[in-house]
């Protein structure tokens, strides 16, 4: 049943989450190889969001990627959602504090399965999705953290909170101090 799927999951994916910087740190895996045009910092994953009996599970993510060539630097937050309804909801924009409203890449969407009883819970889907995020923008919420709101199409909204020590532990594993531009 749908709802023992969604608690084994929350039950995984939240146990032994980071709880500080260091550990988060410690927790981030670097990918590089000759092949590749950048290093790879992908971070601990994090229960971002649970919205209620039967709703949304989110779980997120940093993957950011240092270009070789130029030094570039580009974060994303990476986003998992896991919910049962009719039809597939089709997250495509963030809305943050203030007002600021930005698409998401839509990396993937699928429906798991469908259940036999569709009147409580008739199928369950998954959809990931990649934030942009500037450097600028995780600095100035490496002391406090930030909320994003994740808008659907069909109206569904999900808001995700990422602590302080995510945002701080990404940029301490990166090495970063200096940051180019101001978007979100």
């Amino acid at each position: 049943m749908v709802i023992a799927g969604l608690l084994i999951l929350i039950v995984s994916g939240c146990a032994g989450a980071p709880t500080t910087q260091q550990d988060y740190v410690s927790r981030v895996e670097v990918r590089d190889s000759e092949f590749d045009p950048a290093t790879t910092f992908l971070g601990p994953q994090l229960q971002a969001s649970i919205k209620g009996m039967g709703g949304t599970a989110a779980y997120a993510r940093f993957r950011s990627y240092q270009l070789k060539q130029s030094d570039a630097v580009k974060h994303q937050l990476y986003i998992d959602l896991y919910y049962s309804g009719k039809r597939p909801r089709f997250f495509e924009s963030a809305s943050f504090p203030g007002g600021t409203t930005i698409d998401v890449d839509v990396l993937s969407q699928e429906r798991l399965r469908c259940h036999k009883n569709k009147t409580l819970w008739p199928c369950d889907f998954h959809e990931v999705l990649a934030i942009s995020l500037s450097g600028q923008f995780l600095q100035r919420h490496s002391q406090s953290g930030f909320r994003t709101r994740l808008n659907a199409h069909t109206g569904d909204q999900v808001i995700v909170t990422i602590p302080a020590h995510f945002v701080s532990g990404q940029l301490e594993a990166m090495g970063l101090s200096h940051f180019d531009d101001a978007s979100p």
